[in-house]
């Protein structure tokens, strides 16, 4: 294992570990709202990323791995809804919306079931799929940005210029960059 790997392992667990310290202080201080049923849900999917994408130094396969990339792939929803949670006081996240993030999740799966039947067109699948990352994630930096004029929590409204912009630039990074890495 080269020493990128070994940084690259240490990363992950240290990304795992603060996801899990979050997700612990959201359902022990906070569970009964909104806002930490969201972010408890996007940790989840988060984690599945970091997990998921282990793959080259640490090999899953089956339904292991089948579960992680279908919960990678509702990540961006469960932002979506995380940014709804946070910053749209006026947001009602009823079923509708949580329903949403598992059609993310069955679109995930379906694309992933596709991919393994038809190989050839796995680019076009990856393509597809990154599509809807982009918009789901364009869609909860817009809900950040929207109000942010009109926002009367100070510390909020200081928060929501700088969670455009690294969660912006992120996201593009992460999406732009899985895409590359699947080109042959």
């Amino acid at each position: 294992m080269s020493i990128i790997d070994q940084i690259d392992l240490m990363a992950r667990g240290g990304t795992l570990a603060l996801l899990g310290l979050w997700g612990w202080v959201m359902v022990r201080e906070h569970s009964a709202t909104r806002v930490a049923r969201a972010a408890l849900l996007m940790v989840m999917t988060i984690a599945c990323h970091v997990i998921a994408d282990l793959f080259p130094l640490m090999p899953l396969s089956g339904p292991a791995l089948f579960l992680l990339k279908t919960g990678q792939s509702s990540a961006p929803a469960a932002f979506w809804l995380f940014a709804r949670a946070l910053f749209d006081d006026e947001a009602r996240l009823s079923w509708r919306s949580w329903a949403v993030v598992l059609g993310a999740a069955a679109m995930g799966a379906l694309l992933l079931l596709l991919m393994l039947v038809q190989p050839e067109y796995r680019l076009a699948f990856d393509i597809g799929q990154r599509v809807m990352w982009f918009g789901f994630a364009a869609a909860g930096l817009f809900v950040a940005y929207r109000g942010r004029g009109d926002d009367l929590i100070e510390e909020r409204r200081r928060l929501r210029l700088r969670f455009v912009v690294v969660v912006g630039l992120y996201t593009i990074l992460i999406i732009a960059s899985g895409l590359l890495g699947n080109i042959d």
